[in-house]
């Protein structure tokens, strides 16, 4: 795998082996490949929601000022979709470059956010100035149990609101401080509720 990576790919199967892979990167190659592959098959590719959350994904120059340290902890920070990843991905980035700022920290949550809404299939979240919301749809909802939920957000915090429409579970959790502490307590509520 390393040749491909130095050399390029080239023809993958043949006496030539040429390309610049490089250039492209091993990684997005390998992504490339395997949509490539997968449209063959005639398997569809779940498309990754982007979700509009208003934190900032700036690295500021003053922890790291090599682009391709930035690069690298872009690409770490994008690749949690657990717990167990959000903690590694921080003691790794604190190990090799020190405390992490509060803005890459509510990067990580917010990445984290997004993972957790993905595995309980929200389509959309709104983040306005004073509150957040979404809707949990009817086939999540309906694995969940209403007091079960509440319990959960009320342990955390007295900002949530909660609907239930069309058997669909709607949280409304307001926004008490202009910093995104609310990133970290959805984080908590969330956690609690995922099946």
């Amino acid at each position: 795998m390393r040749d491909l990576e130095i050399r390029g790919a080239g023809n993958l199967l043949g006496a030539q082996q040429h390309g610049h892979l490089a250039a492209v990167g091993y990684d997005m190659y390998m992504k490339l490949l395997n949509e490539a592959v997968n449209k063959i098959k005639g398997i569809e590719e779940k498309q990754k929601i982007n979700y509009r959350i208003d934190v900032s994904k700036h690295v500021e120059r003053e922890y790291v000022s090599d682009d391709s340290i930035i690069i690298y902890i872009h690409k770490e920070i994008n690749s949690i979709e657990t717990k167990e990843d959000k903690e590694n991905t921080i003691n790794i980035l604190t190990d090799r470059f020190g405390k992490l700022s509060s803005t890459i920290l509510d990067y990580v949550e917010e990445r984290y956010l997004e993972a957790l809404l993905r595995k309980m299939d929200i389509k959309k979240i709104k983040d306005a100035e004073t509150y957040v919301e979404f809707t949990i749809p009817r086939e999540y909802s309906s694995k969940l149990k209403g007091d079960e939920v509440l319990m959960a957000a009320y342990s955390i915090s007295d900002a949530f609101n909660f609907g239930y429409k069309n058997y669909e579970f709607e949280i409304t959790l307001n926004k008490r401080t202009k910093d995104k502490s609310w990133l970290y307590i959805m984080n908590k509520f969330l956690e609690k509720i995922i099946i």
